[in-house]
């Protein structure tokens, strides 16, 4: 078996006037996208869990069950 031989040159980045999405408001619609900063049941705490059904996010198994009411 040959070894393989290193790459002639280096790559060129790319140029920097390419117009890549700087924010998330940029990148268009998805399921991630507006991921909630506080509960979507109480509005106090930083969310730690997502309904499967709905993708509500809560911070608590209170909260949680609150929601599913």
């Amino acid at each position: 078996m040959s070894a393989l031989r290193p790459l002639q040159g280096t790559p060129k980045p790319p140029a920097a006037s390419t117009s890549l999405p700087t924010s998330s408001s940029d990148m268009g619609s998805s399921r991630r996208e507006g991921k909630s900063e506080v509960c979507g049941e109480c509005g106090k705490e930083k969310p730690k869990y997502t309904c499967p059904r709905c993708e509500r996010r809560t911070c608590s198994l209170s909260c949680s069950k609150d929601h599913k009411v």
